[in-house]
């Protein structure tokens, strides 16, 4: 969600600056651009990780990455509220196996 918000408000701004050139206002929405991306395309690298353990630095930065995609108002509030609920997650209820690996207590 944070990294389409980026790449939707990205196109948008392409459209109206194609039609009214480039302006100082540009440079703020870049600011809306830049932080959903970067916070959502770094979240899809951490989801993306093997073993699926997170480690508490990146438990902080993803809890930020979800507060400025918040103050940003990227991804609805969905997507900040994910990053913040994995953040504070135990790693039980985050830990995934393939299931031909899965253990059955």
């Amino acid at each position: 969600m944070l990294l389409a918000t980026g790449v939707n408000t990205l196109v948008q701004t392409g459209v109206v600056l194609a039609a009214t050139g480039p302006t100082a206002g540009a440079l703020v929405t870049a600011v809306y651009v830049a932080v959903p991306a970067t916070c959502g395309a770094w979240a899809l690298r951490v989801a993306a990780r093997t073993p699926r353990t997170i480690a508490a630095r990146t438990r902080v930065g993803l809890a930020v990455a979800g507060l400025a995609a918040l103050v940003t108002w990227a991804g609805f509030l969905v997507g900040p509220a994910l990053l913040v609920a994995v953040a504070v997650a135990p790693d039980r209820l985050l830990a995934w196996q393939p299931s031909a690996e899965r253990v059955v207590p």
